[in-house]
This record gives structure tokens, C-alpha cells and sequence, in this order.
């Protein structure tokens, strides 16, 4: 149904980047409590940054800063467990895009 793809597409990262479907950025378990993942194909030889914040603004981490490869796989995994706020935003940003999510703590 209509409100159902809506509901979807509001839980969903938002991408300011280019319509590239190949591109995707996994992060999980969303909700988190101990190990949080993040996995993504790099599109282009260029620099990346993923940075979590809270809900304030406050950068809590840095969890990837580096330059890519085009068609390499990448998988970060960071310790969660001393999160204490309910709610984070991670940032990604590269030279072709900025993507933006929410991520919920369980361990509080």
C-alpha cells in the first residue's frame, strides 16, 4: 500500500549522492547493542569519511576515514557497548555522495 512504501522510504538512509542502484551502505544490526557493522562496494577511487554523532551534533567516533578503490569491498566493525544515548546518526561522505541514517541503541 501507499502508506506502507512511505513508512518505508522514512526509515530509510538518506542519500544526497547520484542515482548509482549498485551502491549500497549496509549498517547493522540497527537496532545495536555491542558490534555495529558497516559494509560498502566503493563506486570510485576517492576519499571517504563515516563519522557517528549524536543527537546533538557531538561526533562521538570517526569510524572510517581513508581513501577507496573502485570495486573494493569495504567492512568496518566498531564497539558499541559504550554507547548510552537511545539514538545516533551516522555520516558518510565521499566525493560523489552523503548519506545520512539513524542508528538505535538497545544497551542503555
Amino acid at each position: 500500500s501507499v502508506k506502507d512504501n512511505q513508512s518505508e522510504e522514512a526509515n530509510s538512509p538518506k542519500d544526497d549522492g547520484p542515482t548509482t542502484p549498485e551502491f549500497q551502505l549496509a549498517v547493522y544490526p540497527n537496532p545495536v547493542r555491542d558490534q555495529l557493522h558497516l559494509v560498502w562496494k566503493a563506486e570510485t577511487d576517492e576519499y571517504v569519511q563515516i563519522e557517528l554523532a549524536d543527537m546533538r551534533g557531538s561526533r562521538i567516533a570517526e569510524l572510517y576515514s581513508g581513501f577507496v578503490v573502485k570495486g573494493q569491498d569495504y567492512r568496518i566493525e566498531w564497539n558499541a557497548s559504550n554507547l548510552t544515548d537511545p539514538l545516533y546518526v551516522y555520516r558518510y561522505a565521499s566525493g560523489t555522495r552523503v548519506i545520512h541514517g539513524k542508528i538505535l541503541n538497545t544497551r542503555r
